[in-house]
């Protein structure tokens, strides 16, 4: 949900610290020496996350500050196995945070939201961006989902429904079913009100000399009224249909949901 946005409101994933701990990045994303990933182009050099840490940080043994002072020599290479995956991801939604945060102002909203680390400060952080904005670093392209900006999540609701065939969607907007009735029925009441205005318009068009022996108006006036009949109880069936095969998708998701927490729970029991 990293940078997806539906009216006035956007969502936004915190900066965690281990993204900005250099061990966490040899240790877990960056591939090893040994790794079976094979490619032609490759990185090497400093890593991105580089902190210059202060008389008072070099004075006390004990403080861990968010970004490690240490290089990296090994390779990157880029053929994606799961691990270099995981890296581009990051690298990702790094740069994500780049380009949200350019000014100093911007970085002080995003503390005071909780978005970044209560230990990064402004020099650190430009420190960030100027090495993640290092040519060295544009060799490595992160995830595809971060070739783009934020997301629309009404259409990515509907990408999961019309082309996936998950009728939740990317994200279920519905938290009770009163909220799911209210905004699917509120299109069809409009509907059939705009019905009834042409209606009433039509019957008033008739009751006059140059339209009541109109026969184009005439037919006109008699496939609408055979529509007006038919809409509504279709489309009414229609959404019902969508509701109950809704409702029983929800039933079998909160079954399997149960199912695998018990077994988390049994093989928790059995590893104690």
């Amino acid at each position: 949900m990293h940078l997806v946005w539906e009216p006035n409101k956007i969502y936004l994933k915190p900066l965690p610290r281990y993204l900005l701990n250099h061990k966490f990045w040899t240790e877990n994303l960056i591939c090893k020496p040994t790794c079976s990933c094979t490619g032609s182009a490759t990185r090497s050099g400093t890593d991105p996350f580089i902190k210059t840490p202060s008389a008072a940080e070099k004075s006390s043994p004990q403080s861990s500050p968010p970004l490690h002072s240490k290089q990296s020599t090994g390779q990157v290479s880029r053929r994606i196995c799961h691990q270099h995956h995981l890296c581009d991801c990051a690298y990702g939604f790094l740069s994500s945070y780049a380009a949200l945060i350019q000014y100093e102002s911007d970085f002080r909203i995003a503390q005071s939201a909780f978005l970044l680390p209560e230990t990064v400060t402004w020099t650190i952080w430009k420190e960030l961006v100027r090495q993640l904005l290092d040519e060295k670093n544009h060799k490595r392209l992160p995830n595809k989902r971060f070739f783009f900006g934020e997301l629309r999540l009404n259409r990515l609701n509907m990408i999961y429904r019309i082309c996936l065939g998950n009728l939740r969607g990317y994200r279920l907007g519905y938290q009770t079913y009163g909220s799911f009735f209210v905004d699917n029925l509120a299109p069809i009441v409009s509907i059939i009100t705009y019905v009834v205005v042409v209606l009433t318009a039509m019957q008033v068009g008739l009751a006059t000399d140059r339209l009541g022996g109109n026969d184009i108006f005439q037919g006109a006036s008699y496939g609408f009224t055979i529509f007006s009949i038919l809409f509504p109880p279709f489309f009414i069936a229609l959404f019902f249909c969508w509701f109950f095969t809704l409702f029983v998708s929800n039933i079998f998701a909160t079954l399997s949901f149960k199912k695998k927490r018990l077994t988390q729970n049994h093989r928790s029991q059995s590893s104690v």
